[in-house]
């Protein structure tokens, strides 16, 4: 009786024994930390995906995020972002100060204008045109407009040194324009005239991270009478542009 006792009490610490193990083995885990760019701004909505499940999480407006997973140790945590390589690490603790440096894939364009969201222009949904803040510099004009004037598609009507018209589709006019011309996302058309006043909404190149040319129609993004087309006007974020800088111009006109 008393052999037959103990192998009772063995079984039942073997088997209370190996259900410890197996919760041990898949406790939930924590992992946070900051996703930021080679100047240490944080990524908002950059992708954590633990390789080879579903399991994953997308970073905050400053690039935090928190994961809470019950995938055994180790595994490796996937990190993507639009334009950025990316970044695969291996996890082998739970972690609360993981710091990951997104590096800048050279070559990859980005737009924001075709879809409203982050995007490769090889994989937008429709025809962009991009003019970058370098290309911008380089082409000395009074109107940031006025660099359009070389994009195949547009038509620049101008009727002053520093004001015209911008056209994609449609008709061409010195003071109408069925184009949708966007400054971060806020209309400067003036509504009641149908035509755009430089002088009433200043554009300095100096101030612009890039322009954006969507062709074709546009109103299920932005709403009602975007038939033509819309020209993005895009500010240089101050958070990655520091510093201070000024521009200068003189003329007879």
């Amino acid at each position: 009786m008393n052999l037959i006792a103990k192998r009772s009490h063995s079984a039942a610490f073997l088997i209370i024994f190996f259900l410890l193990l197996s919760g041990y083995c898949h406790a939930q885990i924590t992992l946070s930390g900051r996703v930021v760019d080679d100047t240490n701004v944080g990524l908002p909505a950059a992708n954590l995906v633990i390789q080879g499940s579903t399991e994953g999480t997308f970073c905050d407006e400053d690039g935090n995020f928190t994961l809470q997973t019950e995938q055994p140790l180790p595994f490796f945590l996937e990190v993507t972002f639009v334009g950025y390589r990316t970044q695969r690490i291996r996890i082998e603790t739970p972690r609360s100060d993981l710091l990951i440096v997104m590096a800048f894939a050279p070559g990859n364009e980005i737009v924001i204008s075709a879809s409203r969201k982050r995007e490769m222009v090889q994989e937008a949904p429709a025809a962009v045109s991009l003019i970058t803040a370098r290309k911008l510099e380089a082409d000395l004009v009074v109107e940031p407009m006025l660099s359009l004037r070389n994009l195949p598609g547009v038509d620049i009507a101008q009727y002053s040194p520093s004001g015209g018209q911008i056209n994609l589709r449609g008709r061409s006019e010195v003071f109408q324009t069925e184009t949708f011309i966007v400054a971060d996302y806020r209309n400067i058309v003036i509504p009641n005239l149908g035509f755009l006043v430089f002088g009433q909404h200043p554009i300095d190149a100096l101030d612009l991270e890039r322009i954006e040319v969507v062709k074709g129609p546009g109103s299920a993004l932005y709403g009602p009478g975007v038939e033509a087309g819309v020209v993005h006007f895009i500010s240089k974020d101050p958070f990655r542009y520091e510093g201070t800088s000024f521009s200068l111009g003189a003329g007879n006109q």
